[in-house]
């Protein structure tokens, strides 16, 4: 309820406090946007912050970036300097002895200014995919929920968005960590292997906290196909406007799909045995956000080109998922405690999911039994990421007993999780299951040599 006018406090009496409390009011502003807003409406309030700045922007970095979530954030901003093909291996398994363990949230000291805008970069980066991961997996469940696209207009309001950004915000930060720890390009020259990014890193997140990394994973996953798609498609284009090689009359097929080039290389070994493209996919999951944020956001075909990388280099020898089918089997755990629906704790999809299937999981993604494959298709639309209400409000849970929660039976079977229905349309399948760049083009190919071929007959020559 709002207050009356009468009750409201004016902006008199606010700059009227003591500036002890008024420092205090700009240390527990929620964000940089808001202490913007104040600074630009109150003359008073912009003095008070210019006297005391580092202090009060520390402070406000620390309530944005939320004080559960900060550890791991300072973590990334401490380790950052070893995103290098030549980091110390020792550097790496240091850190991770204390990796997970307890600790105070709160820093002791104030940030620098420096610090904290290093801290605020790569906190923006990642509330932009926390927001793209949110309004990405609701539409999708649209298509196949029709009833939850009128929600989707404004889904922060209309579903009451919240906890959803913290549980994303920590999984996309554990992403970056991986990745800065385990970025592993064909030059690297001290690599950790397999195991220890599984036994050091991933073993040590809680199960539930595992499932969340998994959900976010499984979203880029389908963005970076999109995105070659779109790269395939240039070209494509560029082939067909191209035209043949010079060559052409000599050579059956096309020669530039060779090993030479690394750019030919990659489209032509697509959907062959090596599978080169789901290798780099899985190599661009450890190159950062900020540069997933670019590959995601290239809008040309220059843009997209440029976003591939280094192709000779970033096809890694170690891969995120080696290192999670390397985890040991989650069991069974028929004693689930009672969920709090806190940052702390999963949502009750959690505990639904482990009665739903009592085989032993696959702590990573390597099975082929029916119930991982739909353990796979909850992770495609981000099961454990969701708040309680929002699954309520989206139909997708209801309550049948007081202590238990399972989804509505309509959905479950109609829509999301029947095994013969969700091939086509959840879960991350093998890249490019159809024809490849090379087999796109050979028609194409065969074409120009029969027309090069007659030219030739007609001319009496082949030189």
């Amino acid at each position: 309820m709002a207050l009356p006018a009468s009750a409201q406090p004016s902006s008199v009496l606010l700059e009227s406090l003591p500036v002890e409390i008024q420092v205090h009011i700009l240390k527990s502003l929620p964000d940089i946007k808001t202490l913007g807003s104040l600074l630009r409406a109150s003359p008073q309030y912009l003095r008070v912050h210019l006297d005391v700045r580092e202090d009060i922007i520390s402070h406000i970095v620390c309530n944005q970036i939320t004080p559960a979530i900060l550890p791991l954030a300072i973590d990334v901003f401490q380790q950052s300097y070893l995103r290098s093909h030549r980091r110390p291996r020792s550097k790496v398994l240091e850190f991770l002895e204390t990796f997970k363990e307890p600790r105070s949230l709160l820093p002791q000291n104030t940030f620098s200014l420096e610090i904290s805008k290093r801290l605020l970069k790569t906190h923006y980066i990642v509330e932009y995919f926390a927001n793209a991961f949110i309004t990405n997996r609701l539409n999708r469940l649209s298509k196949y929920l029709p009833q939850i696209a009128p929600l989707l207009a404004d889904a922060n309001a209309t579903l009451g968005i919240g906890i959803e950004h913290h549980r994303l915000a920590r999984s996309f930060y554990h992403l970056e960590l991986y990745g800065t720890l385990f970025y592993d390009p064909e030059i690297a020259e001290d690599v950790i292997t397999v195991q220890e990014q599984s036994s050091l890193f991933l073993a040590k997140l809680l199960d539930w906290e595992l499932e969340e990394f998994l959900c976010i994973r499984e979203y880029l996953l389908n963005c970076l196909s999109s995105y070659l798609d779109q790269v395939e498609e240039d070209f494509l284009k560029d082939y067909f406007e191209n035209g043949p090689p010079t060559d052409i009359v000599n050579n059956p097929y096309d020669v530039r799909f060779n090993h030479d080039d690394e750019y030919w290389y990659f489209f032509s070994m697509d959907g062959q045995s090596a599978r080169i493209q789901y290798r780099w996919m899985e190599g661009s999951l450890t190159r950062g956000l900020k540069t997933l944020q670019e590959i995601l956001e290239s809008h040309t075909a220059n843009e997209r080109y440029d976003s591939l990388g280094d192709l000779s280099i970033d096809r890694p020898r170690n891969t995120m998922k080696q290192a999670l089918d390397a985890l040991p089997c989650l069991q069974d755990q028929p004693q689930v405690p009672r969920c709090k629906n806190s940052l702390e704790s999963p949502n009750d999809a959690w505990p639904w999911s482990l009665k739903k299937w009592a085989q032993a999981r696959k702590g990573g993604v390597q099975s082929h039994s029916s119930s991982a494959q739909l353990f796979n298709t909850l992770r495609d639309w981000g099961y454990l990421i969701w708040s309680n209400e929002t699954l309520g409000i989206l139909g997708l849970l209801e309550k049948r007993h007081s202590t238990d929660w399972s989804y509505k039976q309509n959905a479950v079977v109609t829509h999301t999780y029947r095994a013969d229905d969700l091939p086509s349309h959840f879960g991350n399948q093998e890249r490019r299951r159809g024809s490849s760049v090379e087999s796109r083009t050979q028609s194409q190919y065969e074409l120009w040599r029969k027309e090069a071929l007659g030219t030739v007959q007609s001319s009496g020559s082949i030189d």
